[in-house]
């Protein structure tokens, strides 16, 4: 007696299609996660080489404010940078591996998004000794018509609201990553492990 296999006359199950929701998420935090490099890079060399600044063709007044508030700062502006290079680093690799294809945990991404969600807070506090004297070289290159307590506002909000734009980035990569159609897409979408 012959043993013939079942032959199934259904189709094969279509493969997970992507939530488009994932790939825009993934691709903030990959910006971000650049960003967050170029800013630690910046800092990092100004530390370094105090003269690099004028690479970074800023206005004679603001990149004196920049030296000036690294120099003084050196202590925290140091580990600080580092770190935004490290994390900013981490956050692109797993960004672009997971918008890619690549076999990251889902939980790790989150961890990472999660740390430099916080770090970009932790960030904004330390440097504001730094942020201050920016915006008061900004303020003298005003013109005199202008109302100075109006624009120091102005780009005090400003670099709030960056802020909370960038978290909030980061809090809504966090929260796509989380969701239950996109953890049924990354598990089935990876590739076989091979043996």
């Amino acid at each position: 007696m012959a043993f013939f296999p079942a032959v199934s006359s259904l189709p094969p199950p279509a493969p997970p299609k992507q939530p488009a929701y994932l790939a825009v998420a993934l691709t903030v935090a990959w910006f971000l996660g650049l960003t967050t490099v170029q800013e630690g890079y910046v800092a990092l060399r100004l530390v370094r080489d105090p003269l690099s600044v004028d690479s970074l063709g800023l206005p004679g007044r603001v990149a004196e404010a920049l030296v000036d508030g690294v120099m003084a700062s050196s202590q925290t502006a140091l580990p600080v940078s580092l770190a935004q290079f490290l994390l900013g680093g981490l956050l692109v690799v797993v960004s672009a591996g997971l918008l890619f294809g690549a076999r990251i945990p889902v939980a790790f991404a989150v961890q990472v998004i999660s740390v430099n969600l916080v770090f970009a807070g932790f960030a904004y506090y330390m440097n504001e000794p730094m942020r201050r004297g920016i915006i008061d070289a900004l303020l003298s290159l005003q013109p005199a018509d202008m109302q100075p307590a109006l624009q120091h506002d102005t780009y005090v909000w400003g670099f709030r609201v960056g802020l909370g734009l960038h978290m909030a980035a980061l809090g809504l990569s966090v929260l796509a990553l989380t969701r239950p159609g996109v953890r049924h897409f990354l598990a089935q979408s990876a590739p076989p492990r091979e043996s």
